[in-house]
């Protein structure tokens, strides 16, 4: 009921102490199954609000402060993984076309079929938001290896007309760290030049600047 509500609603503002919010959270997930996703993925960005100073809370990254930050991270975005029904999810994505109308006047269909693609797309984001956290943990740690395998993992799910100024730093770094510093440069340029075209939705100019600078800094090391 609304009490529920109340609960997960204060859980996702993140205004309680840690070991209440996890007290509550295991409550909920108890109480109600379909709201694990939403409480594991809190959990998620509390870690990373605590381990990445710049980042504002919302969609993308931003750089793990070190090592020891990035330790709670990478278990947080492992714990979001693991509730999450990856099969559903690309089942979803491979039929995210399908035309409304083609339920006729089957609503009770069409219905289960939105709420279906729905929780797909919410889904989709955390895992999304999960394997970059991972990939932003494996940076701060210096794993070159788990770095990889989690752009490796990126690269399968996010879409690249969708992909944010963090995944745009990550992929420098990952051609920096196979020592092609050259690339780097070369798809930080592209990035940064459709992203000026955007009507919408464009990068702030933080973090614009932030990849002009990284850019530069790639470029000196040419």
């Amino acid at each position: 009921g609304t009490g529920r509500a109340n609960y997960v609603a204060q859980l996702e503002k993140g205004s309680m102490e840690d070991a209440a919010s996890a007290a509550l959270g295991q409550a909920v997930v108890t109480y109600d199954a379909n709201r694990t996703t939403a409480v594991v993925r809190t959990a998620l960005s509390r870690a990373a609000s605590a381990a990445a100073p710049g980042w504002d809370g919302k969609n993308g990254t931003a750089p793990i402060a070190n090592a020891t930050a990035a330790v709670p991270v990478e278990a947080a975005a492992a714990e979001l993984v693991k509730v999450l029904d990856v099969d559903a999810i690309k089942a979803a994505r491979a039929t995210r076309d399908i035309d409304d109308t083609s339920f006729g006047n089957d609503t009770a269909a069409l219905d289960a079929s939105r709420a279906a693609r729905k929780k797909a797309n919410e889904d989709h984001a955390a895992l999304l938001a999960a394997m970059r956290w991972t990939a932003e943990a494996a940076l701060a740690k210096g794993d070159a290896a788990a770095f990889e395998g989690a752009m490796r993992s990126l690269d399968e799910w996010v879409d690249t007309a969708k992909s944010t100024a963090a995944d745009a730093r990550l992929r420098a770094h990952r051609f920096g760290l196979r020592g092609q510093p050259g690339l780097a440069v070369r798809d930080l340029g592209v990035w940064l030049e459709a992203d000026a075209k955007k009507k919408s939705g464009a990068a702030t100019a933080a973090e614009v600047a932030a990849l002009r600078d990284l850019r530069r800094d790639l470029m000196a090391g040419l």
